[in-house]
């Protein structure tokens, strides 16, 4: 089978094709010395004479170049003037795509505009051999692998609580994903307030969802604990703090995740009920290690009295706090030190009680999205992309994001990185709809809320 050598417009299994550069015709190729050799990587280097060797703080892969040699046959001067302004016409474009399959799997390259080439000429037989260098992105791209439909839901005491693992990715490094949607959580109302889904990203996961369920926990002032029962919690339990000798900003609450979290750094959310949409409160999350070392998260206010249910971000944690090495010497990873979370809570305002359905820990080392609506019509987006090969995140008119459907008017407000996926392991997307900022309620926070995905990547391969 000959090779497929074409510039096309598009990475798709039937793309439109600008120029066949083997067709057998007029172009012929790749030959004998010709390369699609991986790309070579870069370096950030930190030197000092203080030391042996250098320190690497980053690597990234660079460019490659594909060095393509091509037989190019014609019958005068003037069909091979016009073959070349094609090819030159290709080579000019700021951005292109080459496909090229030497077997029964496509690869695309994603080109740059290319100076020129070189010509080697037999005038006798209308014969010309062209060598171009054309440099391209790091990674051939193969078609796009749909990684199926998955359902999370909000409760981490079930079956794909709060996470979806993904394996089965093909290619030879991360690839960044797809995801789409046609539930409303992805993005929130575009008439209510600016509620966030955080998608985390965590490879080769040890354990489960890094939660503490308020019944497992020890109460502390005012707090009592309710062990099951209630079937708007998580687990049936939660632990209530009436503030009946106390409202001030002070502990009522201990626990420790039944999974221990790997050393890093996490956002602590928190789901939190109050009795009535008067009650105002102060929240803050404390780290504290066996050596009673205790960082201070930020005081977050939950003040509008939109609903009784909402999921709070309470900062930033770093686990080990006391900087704990991760190995010793040269040798295997420590065990994950025992972790304590603290939960102060102050009623401000109202006379009603504070319960705590869970506290949970979400990866923020890796890649952490938060992603969230602040405009657009409901109706106008029945679907919602992060759209991660574009770093991109919008509704869309239709529910399939690949039939040509036309991206709707919408402000999406977005931090952090769309996440990647890593073939021959399993990544873990720990993913949490409706998190409120500390002065806004959630419309809607469900414990039986499930949230459909549909996730997709484009395989990228270093080997071709």
């Amino acid at each position: 089978m000959a090779a497929t050598l074409q510039f096309v417009d598009q990475i798709a299994s039937s793309p439109t094709v600008r120029l066949n550069l083997n067709d057998g015709t007029t172009w012929a190729g790749p030959h004998e010395g010709s390369s699609f050799k991986p790309p070579g990587l870069k370096y950030a280097e930190a030197d000092t004479i203080l030391n042996d060797g250098v320190y690497i703080s980053a690597s990234a892969y660079e460019n490659r170049t594909l060095h393509l040699v091509l037989d190019l046959i014609t019958n005068g001067p003037d069909t091979k003037a016009t073959a070349l302004r094609a090819l030159n016409t290709e080579l000019n474009r700021a951005n292109n795509i080459l496909k090229y399959q030497p077997g029964s799997t496509p690869l695309f390259f994603r080109t740059i505009r290319t100076a020129g080439y070189e010509l080697e000429e037999s005038p006798a037989d209308n014969y010309t051999q062209v060598t171009v260098d054309i440099e391209a992105e790091p990674f051939a791209y193969g078609l796009r692998q749909d990684l199926g439909t998955t359902t999370v839901t909000r409760n981490p005491a079930v079956s794909n609580g709060l996470y979806v693992d993904v394996t089965g990715v093909n290619g030879d490094v991360d690839t960044p994903l797809f995801i789409y949607s046609t539930s409303a959580q992805l993005f929130s109302a575009s008439n209510g307030p600016a509620l966030a889904t955080y998608i985390a990203r965590e490879t080769s996961p040890s354990g489960g969802v890094y939660v503490l369920q308020g019944e497992s926990g020890t109460a502390y002032t005012d707090t009592t604990i309710t062990a099951s029962g209630d079937a708007a919690m998580s687990n049936g339990g939660y632990a209530r703090t009436t503030f009946a000798t106390d409202s001030t900003l002070t502990i009522r609450w201990t626990g420790s995740p039944s999974a221990l979290p790997p050393a890093g750094d996490y956002r602590v959310l928190i789901r939190c009920r109050r009795s009535s949409l008067g009650g105002q409160f102060t929240i803050r999350q404390r780290n504290v290690t066996t050596s009673d070392t205790v960082i201070t998260g930020p005081t977050v206010s939950w003040t509008e009295s939109v609903a009784l249910t909402c999921t709070l971000d309470l900062g930033l944690i770093t686990t080990p706090v006391n900087g704990a090495t991760a190995s010793i010497g040269y040798g295997a990873a420590t065990a994950s030190p025992p972790l304590t979370m603290q939960i102060d809570v102050g009623r401000t305002a109202g006379t009603g009680t504070f319960d705590i359905d869970y506290v949970l820990l979400v990866p923020a080392d890796e890649q952490l999205l938060t992603v969230a609506s602040a405009g657009g019509t409901a109706g106008l987006r029945p679907l919602a992309v992060i759209d991660g090969p574009a770093d991109a995140a919008y509704g869309m008119s239709s529910t399939s994001p690949f039939s040509g459907a036309t991206v709707v008017g919408q402000t999406v407000i977005r931090a952090g990185s769309i996440p990647a996926v890593s073939p021959g392991k399993t990544t873990r997307l720990h993913v949490v709809t409706h998190v409120a900022s500390g002065a806004i309620g959630a419309p809607a926070d469900s414990i039986t809320e499930t949230l459909a995905l549909q996730l997709a990547v484009w395989p990228r391969y270093l080997v071709v």
